[in-house]
């Protein structure tokens, strides 16, 4: 299939921290407001709870960032309803690396739409377990961002019009 061969996929993965903000502090999880909570609620986010924006070591997809590129590569398809209508652009991804390595919270920031977006989803939902990011050296939860460009490779469009 020549879509799946013609496709130009640039991945960048990088999360607040490797954004070059200097954010040091948790993110918490969602709070429980104590007019809205019962008395036998659970007690506010604990630090296990936190996802971390600043971490001294990034998570990392198992072999790096080349394999996390050969991965998706491999994997992503250029949705034919995007094909059809010539969309190209970028999907960005944030997802959280948990404590063992697991992807959760898996959503999409920024849409491109015409199957792309579930695409890179259903991709990322998949993806094997990661190396945690690591705070104190300890594994901490972190948020983490993935942009996707979908874009056609030049020689996959002269093929198209001959």
């Amino acid at each position: 299939m020549w879509y799946r061969m013609g496709m130009i996929l640039a991945l960048f993965g990088f999360s607040h921290a490797a954004s070059g903000q200097q954010i040091d502090t948790p993110v918490p999880a969602p709070s429980h407001q104590s007019q809205d909570v019962p008395v036998d609620a659970p007690p506010p986010a604990t630090i296990a709870e936190v996802k971390w924006e600043k971490v001294d070591q990034m998570p990392e997809f198992p072999g790096g960032q080349r394999a996390l590129m050969s991965y998706l590569s491999g994997k992503l398809q250029y949705p034919a309803k995007a094909v059809e209508a010539g969309v190209e652009g970028k999907v960005l991804v944030e997802f959280v690396v948990c404590e063992n390595g697991a992807l959760c919270e898996e959503k999409i920031i920024r849409r491109l739409g015409s199957g792309c977006d579930e695409e890179v989803l259903r991709v990322v939902k998949a993806m094997p377990r990661w190396q945690p990011a690591r705070k104190d050296g300890k594994p901490v939860k972190t948020i983490y961002r993935l942009p996707v460009q979908f874009k056609f490779a030049e020689e996959a469009i002269s093929k198209e019009k001959k």
